[in-house]
């Protein structure tokens, strides 16, 4: 138990570090907007996949990952004057597809729902206003 908590600790540690050194260390004019989702090491903690999202186009997303890909050494070099483990992970940037997921979910259900209000008035406009139903074949 005290294994995992201690894990877990010194991943959000470097989750906390890395967001930090992204947004006010690097200067690589392709890194736009990205957010740290989260960090995964193994037990030995010889490498940190950090799981980001970078914002905007398929275009800006591939600059951002190529700009963090590039700095990974930098990233390395702060986080072994900032932490006080023994050793400093490798560092492995992953692009998290979680919110592309869920944004693409958000509009499959919206699409859904624009179908269904436009089946709606149909059937009122069939009836009209306060009148019965018609017969279906179903009836």
């Amino acid at each position: 138990m005290a294994v995992n908590h201690r894990k877990s600790r010194v991943a959000d540690g470097v989750r906390d570090e890395v967001a930090m050194i992204i947004s006010r260390e690097i200067r690589d004019p392709r890194l736009g907007f990205v957010t740290v989702i989260r960090v995964e090491m193994p037990v030995d903690q010889s490498v940190a996949k950090i799981y980001v999202s970078p914002m905007g186009d398929a275009k800006a997303q591939t600059e951002s990952m190529r700009a963090l890909h590039h700095s990974r050494g930098f990233v390395r070099k702060l986080l072994s004057q900032r932490m006080t483990t023994r050793t400093v992970p490798e560092i492995l940037f992953v692009q998290d597809r979680g919110l592309d997921n869920a944004q693409r979910v958000s509009e499959i259900m919206a699409g859904w729902k624009t179908d269904e209000k436009a089946d709606e008035p149909a059937a009122v406009t069939a009836a009209g206003p306060g009148e019965p139903a018609p017969p279906t074949d179903e009836d």
